[in-house]
């Protein structure tokens, strides 16, 4: 009897320590990129703009070596109406109404990229909408657990309208 019973879970049994399996495999080969990052900033309330410098310490925790490192700059989504994030607020009536009102642009200047202390060159992301984005070119290439010294000057213009910087 017992052995017709096990037969019988044995189908179930299986599936079930398949399931409870999934889970450690679907972690297996997982990697996040390590950042620690310092930011010395001034604000000018007069002016609505921030001047400052920023230093981040990139480790590289995947199997990957990298050539360059994508960067956000956030404040360039408010640069023109010719932005993704332009595109989305138009489909808002709300939101346009508010940006037709009182438009001015917010944007981030004055970067300078540096890896190590070596300059490092930029490049625009190909689809001209997302002007908030750029590529900075590594120096020499990051091999998988080397961290490098990323450093750049900023100065932010803040618009009137935020959505997403904060």
């Amino acid at each position: 009897m017992f052995n017709i019973y096990f037969q019988q879970m044995k189908k179930p049994l299986i599936i079930l320590l398949s399931f409870m399996s999934l889970p450690s495999f679907a972690q297996r080969g997982y990697w996040q990129q390590y950042l620690h990052y310092t930011i010395q900033a001034q604000l000018n309330d007069n002016e609505k703009t921030i001047t400052g410098a920023e230093t981040i310490m990139y480790q590289n925790n995947s199997p990957d070596t990298l050539t360059y490192i994508w960067f956000h700059l956030y404040p360039n989504a408010y640069k023109d109406d010719s932005t993704a994030l332009f595109r989305q607020i138009s489909n808002d009536p709300a939101k346009k109404n508010k940006i037709e009102k009182n438009f001015v642009p917010g944007f981030i200047t004055n970067l300078a990229f540096s890896i190590n202390g070596v300059a490092a060159t930029t490049e625009s992301h190909p689809t001209l909408q997302y002007l908030d984005i750029i590529k900075v070119l590594l120096p020499q290439s990051l091999l998988p657990g080397v961290s490098v010294t990323i450093a750049t000057p900023f100065n932010v213009q803040f618009p009137f309208y935020f959505s997403s910087s904060g």
